[in-house]
């Protein structure tokens, strides 16, 4: 695939799926890592169990069954041993529990639905044009077509991705979106809590689901290929002509696409700015914290000032993009290099607003603190790229689940004849007997022998090799 849209690839091989999107300018904007043994939660519902109140901040404990526990903010008038109705808004992570909702909501391709909420909103990205004339006519006519569709009305959003959409499409996600609701709401009533009453989209569609309108979209797994073709031709029409399979035979679709280099920088803790200057990205279990130095970056000349404006605009631009490819979340703090203007000052924040708009997980820009950082937060959906791909405990070294894939995807590319064998340590070890054994168990298969793991130093990349 070649520019000029976005571009989202989707890699898979036994235990571990990966789906980046690339921008129209060839950067890559966001990777999500879907990995046996971290089990998916976001947007699941639930019927979930109260198993305590605590009277001090109001928060309601859930027991979600398999999921695990999660923490409710506000009990809302819930008494112990009540069932209540939630949604996952994010995965458990680093020992805390899955975040929840009562305001759970269904989202298809163009549209989705809230409980509770009053209304039809419209994405910012679809304007008030004729574009979005046409979309308002299309969406009434469907609304009135069905009775169970008239229904959504009050709680249906009109998601950015409706850009590629007609009324067909719309009517379709429509009609989903009652069926869906009314399987929960029947669910709902007859489920002994703590139950599941609807599980999270599987990863690669959630994935080709949330891509920008007309995308184009290529995998190299050939069973998700054929499935997402039935998908688009039938539901998702603006994707249907982008799709594209890549085989493995002629090389890693990563590495093709350029993925791979971009991935060593996504975890890099200094990110190079164009025309010189810098980012530091440090991530704490408070906050994250992004610093801003010039370098000794002079940016093309100019009145000292203007240059620093220069520096610190660019700079923005690069944590934006850096705090959606990451998915960093939580409270984000922004160091620039001083400037005295505030008219300057409302500037970065305002260009800080028009990056961050386009991400999908919501971003809040508060301004500048009256010791001049930029503030900003960002819901937390998923673990960030560093939790996934790293140890704990701030370690450079790769988390035990990562090295185990990362060196399944290697075994994968060996040729010729001879014994396959690959160094790893015993955390590594662990993860193969446990939740990546059914993977390594497919990826013998596939090489015809099996893949001998011997004890040593984890390194990246890894050391697999064919032995003769």
């Amino acid at each position: 695939m070649s520019g000029g849209s976005y571009e989202l690839y989707l890699d898979a091989i036994p235990g571990e799926r990966r789906a980046a999107l690339v921008g129209p300018d060839g950067r890559l904007e966001s990777l999500r890592i879907d990995r046996d043994g971290r089990p998916r939660a976001a947007e699941a519902i639930f019927r979930a169990r109260v198993v305590r109140i605590d009277k001090q901040t109001g928060a309601a404990f859930l027991d979600l069954g398999p999921a695990g526990e999660a923490m409710l903010p506000k009990a809302g008038g819930l008494t112990e041993g009540a069932a209540v109705t939630v949604q996952a808004t994010r995965e458990a992570f680093g020992g805390k529990g899955a975040g929840v909702t009562r305001g759970w909501s269904l989202s298809e391709r163009y549209l989705s639905w809230t409980a509770g909420r009053k209304g039809i909103q419209w994405s910012p990205a679809l304007g008030q044009g004729k574009r979005r004339a046409d979309l308002e006519e299309a969406l009434e006519r469907s609304l009135a077509a069905a009775p169970d569709r008239a229904g959504l009305r009050d709680g249906l959003s009109v998601r950015a991705q409706a850009l590629g959409a007609d009324g067909d499409a719309l009517a379709g996600d429509l009609t989903r979106l009652a069926q869906r609701r009314t399987a929960i709401l029947a669910a709902e009533g007859a489920a002994k809590p703590p139950a599941a009453l609807e599980p999270a989209l599987d990863f690669a569609q959630a994935a080709v689901r949330d891509a920008p309108a007309q995308a184009r979209v290529a995998t190299d797994d050939r069973a998700l290929h054929q499935r997402l073709k039935s998908l688009t031709a039938e539901t998702w029409p603006d994707l249907a002509e982008g799709l594209a399979f890549s085989d493995p035979a002629r090389g890693a679709l990563f590495d093709e696409a350029g993925i791979a280099d971009s991935l060593e920088q996504a975890l890099a803790r200094r990110v190079p700015l164009p025309g010189g200057g810098r980012i530091t990205i440090d991530r704490t279990e408070a906050m994250v914290v992004i610093d801003v130095d010039s370098g000794g970056s002079a940016d093309g000349g100019g009145k000292k000032e203007e240059a620093l404006f220069r520096l610190n605009k660019r700079a923005l631009e690069e944590a934006a993009r850096q705090i959606r490819l990451r998915n960093l979340s939580g409270l984000i703090v922004i160091d620039c290099v001083t400037l005295r203007g505030k008219g300057r000052m409302k500037a970065l924040v305002e260009s800080l607003r028009a990056r961050v708009r386009s991400d999908p997980v919501k971003t809040d820009v508060l301004g500048f603190t009256a010791a001049g950082l930029i503030e900003a937060t960002r819901q937390r959906f998923g673990p960030s790229l560093d939790e996934v791909m790293n140890a704990p405990a701030a370690s450079p070294a790769p988390a035990p689940d990562a090295q185990a894939a990362a060196i399944l995807r290697a075994a994968l590319r060996l040729r010729g004849a001879g014994r396959p064998v690959a160094w790893a340590s015993e955390a590594v070890e662990r993860a193969f007997a446990g939740p990546l054994a059914a993977a390594k168990a497919e990826v013998d298969r596939r090489l015809g022998r099996p893949l001998e793991i011997r004890r040593g130093e984890d390194r990246t990349p890894p050391v697999v090799e064919m032995e003769r």
